[in-house]
């Protein structure tokens, strides 16, 4: 709560900046949520294969990016 009473001049008050995507060009997405989900669907569990659920169901966003079995 200091901080904000207390800014230091030399910071501006800009506001709310864009979200960085940090991964390959082709997930981007202006939807963040959506390129991230697409991302980790595509790069962790597609190509890599490491991502795997023992312990509860996955994100239901999996199920709308893939048709493979083991993500249904």
């Amino acid at each position: 709560m200091w901080l904000l009473n207390n800014t230091p001049a030399s910071i501006p008050n800009i506001g709310l900046t864009q979200f960085a995507q940090a991964m390959p060009n082709e997930y981007k997405d202006s939807d963040i949520t959506k390129a991230y989900q697409t991302y980790y669907v595509e790069s962790k569990l597609k190509q890599r294969g490491i991502v795997k659920y023992t312990k509860r169901e996955p994100p239901p966003f999996i199920k709308t990016h893939t048709l493979e079995p083991a993500f249904q």
